[in-house]
């Protein structure tokens, strides 16, 4: 039997160590969040504790967690006996929410009418609108300027996206939008010329998006459909038939094999990319849908609807797991953010507001715009995002620490 040499047997020895890094990592970091998870009832009872010493103590440790503290706050604020303890639990959650997601950053005039579609880079370094001025405008989000505006359409702008490519700068290379005028247009951001033009739909393109590989586009229309694109040659590669109606959102999973829509006929759809056929239905909104995303691990999708609810629904099954209400009219927007555990959504109501995603329970508000919110769109980190509206600005939200 061969001996191993020192030399062949360091890469081994490596390894094994490695290994063992990471597992001591990890039981560390489960162990923390157990830990957490152990205190938080104790902390919130302490809230309503008869000393004023042990009230403040309680205040500064569950400060202290942040945003793992947010859904049990949010519980105690709603459900507990104790007046001392909702009180303390509303404020932290306020204080907790203004550390984590920021407050208003910028307030962008630009466009001369209402705005319908906004989105921000993965860095939260910069935004892109679209708005009845049948305009497309780049932001610097965080100088919280005009850099570039695109101009070609010739009717109102209804969704906009960026490109997960970068240039130079961290721009993203690509922008896209889509129109009442039924077309889909890519940009070149660096030099605002119009690279291409996907021709098509029959009717207005309500949303755009571009598959994780930036190879396809995906849109969908008024006229039912959703359409597959190449990004490159600008052909249709796949129409989707199903919905029965407008169908005014759709995205793409992480892995670029799905498609998730929603429609005015009140109905979810999950689509297999590559057979192009409808995989799954999700049904409960009574009345229409507005905006549908997935979560970052695609497990759970999320709906904004004109019946002023967003819905989280099990994607594997198709069930129906919470439902965030408060907003008082329809809700146009929603989003995930980055670790999927809350949502953002925008309103006709003219209110932002952050939900759990598991308890379905408001955890923060951002009031500023003073008109229907039409676009809400978070960046990667989860730090800054951005919100569109009737009032014909956007606006910059966060805390600054990208």
């Amino acid at each position: 039997m061969n001996t191993p040499t020192p030399n062949e047997r360091a890469p081994v020895c490596c390894i094994g160590f490695l290994v063992f890094s990471w597992l001591l990592a990890f039981s560390h970091c489960l162990e923390s969040k157990q830990n957490t998870q152990e205190k938080l009832p104790r902390l919130i009872e302490q809230l309503g504790h008869e000393e004023f010493v042990e009230r403040e103590a309680a205040s500064r440790s569950l400060e202290a967690m942040g945003e793992p503290a947010l859904d049990s706050l949010a519980e105690a604020a709603k459900s507990n006996k104790d007046p001392e303890i909702r009180h303390r639990a509303e404020k932290l959650i306020h204080v907790i929410g203004a550390r984590c997601y920021g407050g208003l950053r910028h307030c962008l005039p630009g466009h001369t009418g209402g705005v319908f579609g906004v989105a921000i880079s993965a860095d939260g370094r910069f935004a892109l609108s679209g708005a009845t001025d049948d305009a497309v405008i780049l932001w610097d989000a965080e100088a919280g300027r005009e850099l570039k505006r695109f101009c070609g359409h010739k009717s109102i702008v209804t969704s906009v996206a960026f490109s997960h490519e970068t240039g130079s700068g961290h721009l993203p290379r690509w922008a896209l939008s889509g129109s009442l005028d039924k077309t889909i247009r890519l940009w070149d951001t660096e030099t605002g010329r119009e690279v291409r033009r996907f021709t098509g739909h029959t009717e207005t393109v309500r949303s755009v998006a571009f598959s994780p590989s930036d190879k396809h586009i995906l849109s969908a229309s008024n006229d039912k459909t959703m359409r597959l694109w190449q990004t490159e040659t600008g052909k249709e590669l796949r129409c989707f038939r199903g919905h029965t109606h407008i169908v005014w959102s759709a995205a793409f999973s992480s892995d670029g094999r799905y498609i998730l829509s929603g429609s005015w006929d009140k109905t979810l759809r999950l689509w297999d990319v590559d057979a192009g056929k409808e995989l799954r239905c999700f049904a409960g909104h009574t009345d229409v849908i507005r905006c549908v995303a997935l979560s970052p691990d695609d497990h759970v999708a999320a709906s904004a609807s004109d019946d002023r609810t967003i819905r989280l629904w099990d994607v594997a099954s198709g069930k129906e797991l919470c439902r965030c209400q408060g907003h008082s009219d329809e809700v146009r927007g929603v989003t995930f953010t980055a670790g999927g555990h809350r949502v953002l959504s925008g309103s006709r109501d003219g209110t932002v507001r952050l939900w759990s995603a598991t308890t379905g329970r408001e955890l923060s508000r951002f009031e500023d715009h003073w008109d229907t919110i039409n676009s809400v769109a978070i960046s990667s980190s989860g730090q800054r995002f951005v919100s569109g509206g009737m009032d014909k600005e956007i606006r910059i939200w966060g805390t600054g620490d990208q």
